[in-house]
């Protein structure tokens, strides 16, 4: 091999492994993206379910209130004897 033919090969390789570097680097990357995205689309949902909440006690919309709270849901507040369920 020729002196230029083995700077083209080291080159290449400096290359290949400097993606593959870089490479490595991204799945980790990645994965952090990847629980940021889920925890901003659990985010989302909880806003999109307080919307839901709100827009309900607007419209007095109790069985919609129902939907949305759980099974063993119970408010109490001041002034009220019973609690809602």
């Amino acid at each position: 091999m020729k002196i230029s033919q083995l700077k083209s090969v080291n080159a290449i390789l400096l290359f290949l492994l400097l993606f593959l570097n870089i490479g490595c680097q991204n799945k980790t990357e990645k994965s952090d993206l990847a629980k940021l995205n889920l925890q901003i689309q659990m985010q989302n949902q909880n806003k999109e379910i307080v919307r839901e909440v709100f827009s309900a006690i607007d419209n007095r919309d109790f069985n919609k209130l129902k939907e949305l709270f759980s099974d063993d849901f119970a408010l109490n507040a001041p002034g009220v004897t019973q609690p809602w369920t």
